[in-house]
């Protein structure tokens, strides 16, 4: 925090304005150094619910200080409604509480040969991780935390195999599907245990974090977040504009993203055996799965693209400018 407002004082003369993502440590040494040194400072909350900024300065170490420090923020970008209503019950003033939608890049659209390169990438990179000729992957990115609904994921995948949803049906060809948990997080240990007590071993993988989920992506046939409580997630999406179809909870962040029978499958939070028909009904269904992917990367192109966000984001960053007499941004930088 030292060596932040340190930099800060002594570039000042090389910036117009501070951006900063999330509303912790780092938020709390710019805007100080912003009300002494005359520049905006602009604030972007990240995480709703127990993942949350909000939730954070209420338990974290000198959450409540940093909090204080952060409503005096130039304005505060809430990606969310759910983010928006969070901070402007914490105090934050709503005048200075800007709702500004996530946005992703958009890469190559999905196909049967950029699957295949990628799921020899990660083979080659992971023995443990290379899959069958034929075989379908659901994936999930992210932090492994309850808050996340994986142990009921976890759940339904037994549950599909119990039925033997995964193996064989008759009125269709076997279907060999399996999942992977990409992340860290304080539910590792948890879900390592519980897969090894349901007998998922290797059809239940925790693959721990990629530092690109771009190939993890382009491997996957279906992406799957079953969180209890979101913003607006960014994995999810990468997971649309990457052209996959998604099954998701039905909470109002995700419902934002996703129409349910449009771009994926929204099912009841906390509902094992609606998780495991949803998830079991895309993988058997790959007409229906091209389908929803499209649909998702069109709803991406359209609303939630990172040039979106960028324009929306230098907008407000030169009206601020512009009311605090400095200089106005014209371009991207």
């Amino acid at each position: 925090m030292r060596g932040l407002r340190d930099w800060l004082t002594q570039e000042r003369g090389k910036f117009d304005l501070a951006f900063v993502s999330q509303l912790k440590h780092d938020a709390y040494v710019a805007v100080r150094a912003g009300r002494r040194g005359g520049f905006p400072v602009v604030l972007r909350a990240a995480g709703a619910g127990e993942t949350g900024d909000c939730h954070w300065h209420r338990v974290g170490r000198c959450g409540r200080r940093i909090r204080r420090q952060a409503r005096r923020a130039s304005a505060i970008v809430a990606p969310s409604p759910a983010i928006r209503e969070e901070l402007l019950a914490a105090g934050f003033p709503p005048e200075r509480v800007v709702l500004l939608a996530n946005g992703v890049p958009l890469g190559p659209s999905a196909d049967a040969s950029r699957q295949a390169q990628a799921r020899q990438a990660i083979a080659a990179a992971n023995a443990a991780l290379a899959l069958p000729p034929g075989a379908r992957l659901a994936l999930y990115t992210g932090r492994l935390h309850e808050a996340k609904g994986l142990s009921e994921l976890v759940t339904a995948w037994a549950e599909m195999a119990d039925r033997r949803l995964d193996f064989a049906r008759p009125d269709r060809p076997p279907l060999d599907a399996r999942l992977w948990l990409a992340g860290e997080g304080p539910q590792r240990e948890a879900l390592a245990s519980q897969i090894e007590l349901l007998g998922l071993g290797g059809r239940v993988v925790l693959t721990r974090s990629f530092d690109n989920v771009d190939d993890l992506l382009a491997a996957a046939d279906l992406f799957v977040l079953p969180s209890h409580e979101e913003g607006m997630s960014v994995a999810l999406l990468e997971a649309m504009a990457a052209g996959l179809p998604i099954v998701a909870s039905d909470i109002p962040g995700n419902r934002r993203l996703i129409r349910d029978g449009v771009e994926g499958l929204l099912v009841p939070t906390g509902n094992p055996p609606a998780l495991a028909q949803a998830i079991e009904r895309i993988l058997s269904d790959p007409a229906a799965s091209a389908k929803l992917g499209a649909a998702a990367r069109r709803r991406v192109e359209e609303n939630f693209s990172l040039d979106r966000m960028v324009d929306q984001h230098l907008a407000l960053f030169a009206r601020l400018l512009h009311s605090s007499a400095g200089p106005t941004i014209s371009s991207r930088k």
